[in-house]
C-alpha cells in the first residue's frame, strides 16, 4: 500500500479507522461483533482483509489532518461502543498518530463567496475539509461519493474514495 504524505480525513473514514483500530485491542469474538453489528461501518469493510487494508491505509498516512467539526461528528457515530473506553482509545490513537485537528470557523468561511456558497450547499464540515485540503495541498479521503467527492473534485481537490484505495 502506498504512503500518503498528507491527507485530510472525513468523518466516515476517520470513524471506521478508529473503530477498526479499537477492535484490534479487544478479544477476537468481541472485535468481530463490534465491527459487524456497527451500521456506521461501510459494507466494504465487512471482510477481515478489507479491515486490515483500512488499518494499513491509515498507518501509511504520514500526516493526518481533519477539522474540529469532524471530531464533533464522531460523537453521533459512536453509539453501541463503550463510550469511555472508545473515547480514551480514540484520544490516545489520535495523539500517537499526530493528528492535526484544525479549527475552521464558520465566520471565516463567510468571508469568501466561494466558501459561503459551499456552506449553504454542503455544510460547514465538508466545506472546511475542502478548504483544508486546498490550503495544505493534501489528499482528501472520504466515503461520501454523493456530495463531498464530486464537489471537492470540481474544486480541483485531490479527493479519493477510501473504498477505491483498499
Amino acid at each position: 500500500m502506498p504512503t500518503i504524505r498528507k491527507a485530510v480525513i472525513d468523518t466516515g473514514p476517520l470513524f471506521s479507522a478508529l473503530v477498526l483500530n479499537y477492535a484490534e485491542t479487544l478479544k477476537p469474538d468481541r472485535a468481530s461483533a463490534l465491527v459487524q453489528k456497527n451500521d456506521r461501518i461501510p459494507l466494504y469493510l465487512r471482510s477481515r482483509t478489507q479491515q486490515q487494508s483500512m488499518i494499513a491505509l491509515f498507518h501509511n498516512v504520514r500526516l493526518v489532518l481533519t477539522s474540529s467539526h469532524v471530531i464533533a461528528e464522531l460523537q453521533g457515530l459512536q453509539q453501541g461502543l463503550h463510550s469511555k473506553d472508545f473515547w480514551l482509545f480514540a484520544m490516545n490513537w489520535l495523539s500517537r498518530k499526530g493528528v492535526d485537528e484544525r479549527f475552521i470557523r464558520l465566520l471565516d468561511l463567510k468571508e469568501d463567496e466561494r466558501w459561503r456558497e459551499a456552506v449553504c450547499l454542503i455544510g460547514p464540515t465538508d466545506t472546511g475539509l475542502i478548504n483544508i485540503a486546498l490550503r495544505d495541498g493534501a489528499v482528501l479521503l472520504t466515503d461520501d461519493r454523493k456530495t463531498l467527492f464530486p464537489i471537492a473534485s470540481s474544486q480541483n481537490v485531490n479527493c479519493k474514495l477510501v473504498e477505491h484505495l483498499l
